[in-house]
């Protein structure tokens, strides 16, 4: 299986354990002291293409079908911004080192060595979700980007 991470750090040398965000609503695997890697491509791409700040990140509207999401603010996103995603082949991680939960792989190590990441524009997340709050579609900012 495939494990990715996105960011949009291209110099990740190693990956180390961190406490994960505690907040109330989640469940216990997901708070967990360790490295969070997915085994989805486009949530990587989602992680790493997401705004950061005062403003920024991505949620899932109440209701809203597996593949929508929503900005928090829509004028913080860049689709031209460079996203960077890591990848592993889970083979490579020594057995009973990782747990599956959804989309998330957390994996108990306390270092995970980085190789080499790709580099996608941060609007390739389109082909992956449908954003419910996005001012265009996605073929009309792409046409836009290719006329100017």
């Amino acid at each position: 299986m495939k494990l990715y991470h996105g960011s949009p750090n291209g110099a990740i040398k190693v990956f180390e354990r961190r406490q994960a965000n505690t907040g109330e609503h989640l469940p216990e695997p997901e708070t967990r002291n360790a490295i969070y890697l997915t085994n989805d491509f486009g949530f990587a791409l989602l992680a790493g293409a997401r705004p950061r700040g005062d403003g920024g990140g991505v949620y899932r509207p109440q209701g809203a079908a597996g593949n929508q999401m929503s900005f928090t603010d829509p004028s913080k996103f860049d689709p031209q911004k460079e996203v960077f995603v890591y990848e592993w082949d889970s083979e490579m991680l020594p057995e009973g080192s990782f747990q599956e939960y959804g989309h998330q792989v957390i994996v108990d190590l306390d270092e995970l060595p980085a190789h080499e990441p790709v580099a996608y524009p941060a609007e390739k997340v389109f082909e992956y979700y449908e954003f419910t709050n996005w001012p265009q579609s996605p073929a009309e900012h792409l046409r836009e980007m290719k006329l100017s």
